[in-house]
C-alpha cells in the first residue's frame, strides 16, 4: 500500500513534467509518420498550403474548356479539388485552417517544417487534456486522461497522417481548457482556439454553442456583472474571426459563405442507428468497454466520480460539448471502419477524462489492493491502446504512403513532360511529385474514353493510365463495354511492386505483351526521404 501511495505522491509532485513528457513523446512518434502528399486529403492540404503561399487558390487549366467530352472540367480536378464556378480553374475542397498552419510553418522553418504541424498539435492535444483536468481541480485525473489520449489508436494513426483531424481536436481541446480558466483573457483565448478549430473543420461550428452557453452561465453567476467584466463578448469576438474568415473563403471559392467545397453533405436521421452501432463498437474494441463508462459519467454528476465543485459546475458543459461533437457525425454518412473514429477526436479529452474519473473513484477506497488494481489498469489501458494501434497498422503509415512517391518517380522517368496520366488514387501525387497533368478517369462519361484518348494523343499529350489492382476492375467495369480502351486487355509498361502494386499502362500502344512489362520491386525496401520537393507547377496552357 505504501508503495502505491508513494508512487501517487511522486506523480502528483511532478505532474506537469510528466504531462510535458507525454506530449514530447507524442511529437516524437509523429515525427516518424508520413510526410507524403499522397491521397485526397494529404495531397490537398499540402498543395493548398503552397497555393496560400502563392496568394491564389485558383489553379488555371485552359484545357478544361477545350476538351470535347461532356463535363470535361471534372476530369481535370484531382482528388481534393473541384472545378471553380467560372473559368478554367480548379480550387481546393478542404477548409483553409490546416493549410494556413502548414504555410506558416513553412515560412518559419522551411518546406519540411509544415510536416511538423500535426505532430506538434498532437502534443498540444495531450497537454490540453491534462489542463482540462487541472482546471476542474483533478490534475492527476487529467494526467491519466492525457495518458489515455496519447496511447489511443485513433490518435496514433492520425498522428502519422498530414490531415486535419488531430489539429481540429487539439484546437477544440485547447478551447475547452481555456474557457474553464478565469477572466476575460481565458475567454478570449478560448474563442481564438475555437476560431482555429472552425477554420480547420467548419462543420464543427455548432460546437461553439456550448461555449457560449457556458460563458453566459458564468456571467450570470458572477458578481458584479458589469459589461467589461463579462466573458461572453470576449469569446464571441474571438470566435467570430474564424467564422468570418471561413465565410469569406467559401464565398470566394464556392460562391456562398454557407457552401463548402464538399457541397451538400449527406445528413439524415436514418444514419443515426447504423453510425451509433458502428462507433460504439469501434470505441469499445479500440479503447476497451471502459471508455463507455467514461462517456456515461459525463451525464451523471456523481459526487464520487466528480469530487470537486469545479468539476461538477463544468460537467454539464463538458457533456454538452461532447454531444455537440458526436451528434453531427451520428447524422453523417455511415462509415463503418475503425479509423473513422478520427471524426470524433475533438471529444477524446473529455471522454478520457470521464474514464479516468471513474477509475479514480475506485482508487479512493480503503483497500490497498483496489488502488493497486486501478494503477495497473490505467497502465494496461495505455499498453492496450499502443498494441491495438500497432495491430491496426498505425505505425505502418509511413511505409504505406511511400507508394505515392515511388509511383510518381516511375511516371516521371518513363513519360514525357507533356504526357497526360489518367488516374484517380494517384491523381494528386503524380501532379505534385512528377509534374505531369493528371485526369480523373472516373469523371469520364461512358462511351467517351476512346474519344478523349484520341484527342489527347492528337495534341501531343500521350495518354497513360496509372492504377492499382482494385482500380483495374473498376476501370473495366466502367468502360469495358463502351470503349475499346476500357477493356485494358494488353500488358502494362511498368508493374511497380511497392507498398501496394501499381500499374502504368500506355493507352496509345495497346500491342504490348506481358513479357515486355518492366517489373520494379520496392516492397521490402525501407521508405526513402519523404520530404521531397514538388515538381515544377504545370503550365496553365497545357
Amino acid at each position: 500500500m505504501s508503495g502505491v501511495n508513494q508512487l501517487t505522491r511522486a506523480v502528483y509532485r511532478w505532474r506537469l513534467l510528466v504531462a510535458l513528457g507525454l506530449a514530447i513523446a507524442v511529437v516524437a512518434i509523429g515525427r516518424n509518420g508520413s510526410f507524403v502528399a499522397g491521397g485526397a486529403d494529404s495531397y490537398c492540404y499540402i498543395s493548398e498550403a503552397a497555393l496560400w503561399l502563392g496568394g491564389n487558390l485558383h489553379v488555371r487549366h485552359d484545357a478544361m474548356v477545350r476538351a470535347p467530352w461532356p463535363n470535361a472540367a471534372d476530369a481535370f480536378a484531382p482528388l481534393g479539388y473541384i472545378p471553380a464556378r467560372t473559368g478554367a480553374h480548379i480550387v481546393p475542397v478542404h477548409a483553409p485552417g490546416l493549410p494556413l498552419l502548414m504555410a506558416g510553418a513553412q515560412l518559419v522553418g522551411g518546406r519540411c517544417a509544415m510536416f511538423w504541424v500535426v505532430p506538434l498539435l498532437g502534443g498540444v492535444l495531450v497537454l490540453a487534456t491534462y489542463a482540462i483536468g487541472a482546471r476542474v481541480g483533478r490534475p492527476i485525473v487529467g494526467l491519466a486522461a492525457a495518458w489515455l489520449v496519447a496511447t489511443s489508436p485513433a490518435v496514433l494513426v492520425m498522428l502519422a497522417n498530414p490531415m486535419s483531424d488531430l489539429p481540429a481536436a487539439a484546437a477544440w481541446a485547447l478551447a475547452v481548457a481555456c474557457v474553464l480558466g478565469p477572466g476575460r483573457r481565458s475567454a478570449f483565448a478560448a474563442g481564438l482556439a475555437a476560431a482555429v478549430g472552425i477554420l480547420i473543420r467548419p462543420n464543427l461550428v455548432p460546437v461553439a454553442g456550448p461555449f457560449v452557453l457556458y460563458t453566459l452561465y458564468r456571467d450570470a453567476t458572477t458578481r458584479p456583472r458589469a459589461l467589461p467584466r463579462m466573458l461572453t463578448p470576449w469569446f464571441l469576438a474571438a470566435v467570430s474571426i474564424g467564422i468570418i474568415i471561413e465565410g469569406a473563403v467559401n464565398a470566394s471559392l464556392y460562391g456562398s459563405p454557407f457552401v463548402s467545397g464538399y457541397g451538400r453533405l449527406d445528413y439524415s436521421l436514418t444514419h443515426v442507428w447504423p453510425n451509433l452501432r458502428a462507433q460504439v463498437h469501434w470505441l469499445s474494441s479500440t479503447q476497451t468497454p471502459l471508455v463507455l463508462f467514461g462517456i456515461l459519467s459525463l451525464a451523471l454528476p456523481l459526487r464520487r466520480v466528480w469530487t470537486t465543485p469545479a468539476a461538477r459546475r463544468a460537467l454539464w458543459f463538458l457533456a454538452l460539448y461532447a454531444a455537440s461533437v458526436w451528434v453531427p457525425f451520428l447524422l453523417f454518412t455511415v462509415n463503418d471502419a475503425w479509423w473513422y473514429l478520427r471524426y470524433l477526436l475533438p471529444m477524446w479529452p473529455v471522454i478520457m477524462l470521464g474514464t479516468a474519473a471513474c477509475l479514480a473513484a475506485l482508487y479512493r477506497t480503503r483497500w490497498w489492493w483496489a488502488r493497486l488494481v486501478v494503477v495497473l489498469t490505467v497502465v494496461a489501458l495505455g499498453w492496450h491502446g499502443w498494441a491495438e494501434a500497432g495491430r491496426r497498422g498505425a505505425f505502418d503509415v509511413k511505409a504505406g504512403e511511400q507508394k505515392y512517391i515511388d509511383a510518381a518517380e516511375v511516371v516521371k522517368g518513363r513519360t514525357a513532360p507533356e504526357s497526360a496520366v489518367l488516374s484517380v488514387q494517384h491523381s494528386g501525387s503524380v501532379r505534385y511529385y512528377a509534374g505531369r497533368m493528371t485526369l480523373r478517369w472516373d469523371a469520364f462519361p461512358r462511351g467517351y474514353l476512346d474519344q478523349a484518348v484520341e484527342w489527347l494523343n492528337a495534341r501531343g499529350h500521350r495518354p497513360y493510365l496509372l492504377v492499382e489492382p482494385w482500380e483495374v476492375e473498376l476501370f473495366r467495369a466502367r468502360f469495358g463495354e463502351s470503349d475499346v480502351v476500357g477493356r485494358l486487355d494488353w500488358a502494362p509498361v511498368v508493374e511497380l511492386d511497392a507498398a501496394s502494386t501499381v500499374y502504368l499502362y500506355d493507352l496509345a500502344d495497346r500491342t504490348r505483351q506481358r513479357g515486355e512489362t518492366e517489373v520494379i520491386r520496392t516492397k521490402h525496401l525501407p521508405p526513402g526521404d519523404q520530404c521531397l520537393e514538388p515538381a515544377r507547377p504545370l503550365p496553365f496552357n497545357w
